[in-house]
């Protein structure tokens, strides 16, 4: 039997990581805590499909996969209620080819929210036998979800960030104007190939932008 503090102390240790290797060490722990063959966590692509950030798979980090929600646990899921199959989740689910493919019996999905509610994914565990203390596992995921959500927002707010800056240089460089940017210290942070052109300046005598 599982003691649970060995096991929060087991997965803690494993989240001492540079970022952006959150999840890869986060869900590393987990499956081998909990002795679980799948550990994944995922996100919406669009209405209909999702995409994992993070999969895990008999002890090895495998390459992301993206499949369709529908007649799948990982839906009932992402409507914002916990979901824990002990066995037999295929016979509830004969259309998801995925589970059939890795030979899944038990399930426990936890919905990943925003501390407003809002609702940004899921992590799952899966294995091909029940699991041995499902109730524990699912304590576990709880634990760590509002941490792991919070990472996932993180992600978000990277992408968006770095296509808002994507969009800004694309802008700066179609302007007919030529335009020189200096942050409040006097810095020059950013020019476009239109100022270069009418001062007639080599890009070499000014400072990288970004």
């Amino acid at each position: 039997m599982y003691d649970s503090d060995d096991i929060l102390k087991i997965i803690s240790q494993s989240l001492c990581v540079p970022e952006g290797e959150f999840f890869s060490a986060l869900f590393g722990g987990i499956a081998n805590a909990l002795r679980v063959d799948y550990a994944f966590v995922a996100e919406l692509v669009d209405s209909t499909r999702v995409r994992t950030l993070a999969f895990q798979a008999d002890g090895e980090f495998v390459e992301n996969i993206e499949f369709d929600l529908s007649a799948t646990p990982c839906a009932e899921v992402f409507r914002g209620q916990s979901c824990l199959y002990e066995r037999e989740i295929q016979n509830l689910f004969p259309a998801h080819d995925l589970l059939s493919r890795l030979a899944v019996e038990s399930y426990l999905g936890i919905p990943l929210k925003s501390h407003r509610g809002e609702l940004l994914g899921v992590m799952v565990l899966m294995s091909r036998a029940p699991f041995e203390a499902p109730s524990m596992a699912k304590r576990v995921c709880e634990i760590f979800a509002s941490r792991a959500a919070s990472e996932l927002q993180r992600i978000k707010a990277e992408e968006e960030k770095a296509s808002a800056l994507a969009l800004l240089e694309a802008t700066l460089q179609a302007t007919a104007d030529g335009i020189l940017v200096v942050d409040l210290e006097g810095k020059i942070t950013s020019w476009n190939q239109k100022f270069c052109k009418l001062w007639r300046l080599s890009e070499e005598i000014l400072p990288k932008q970004g």
